[in-house]
């Protein structure tokens, strides 16, 4: 994520959506924390995080672009 965006939803830790892609089986959204994790299911909350989610992947770096701010922080830092 590109510094100037400031802070994001998913900062704490990383989150996992699991589709199943089955009508009966409802998606799940697995978060993950310093002390463990833990599975989400109602049906709001995962819609929130997948939200979440896609507004952080519109908002990331391309992996080009990635790269580039990886290697321009290592100079600034090294």
């Amino acid at each position: 994520m590109p510094f100037d965006l400031g802070s994001y939803g998913a900062m704490p830790g990383g989150l996992t959506i699991i589709g199943h892609g089955d009508p009966d089986d409802p998606p799940a959204v697995y978060l993950e924390y310093a002390g463990g994790g833990s599975r989400v299911e109602n049906v709001s909350d995962v819609k929130h995080f997948a939200d979440m989610f896609a507004e952080i992947a519109g908002s990331a770096l391309s992996a080009e672009k990635s790269a580039e701010l990886i290697r321009a922080q290592a100079r600034a830092w090294g």
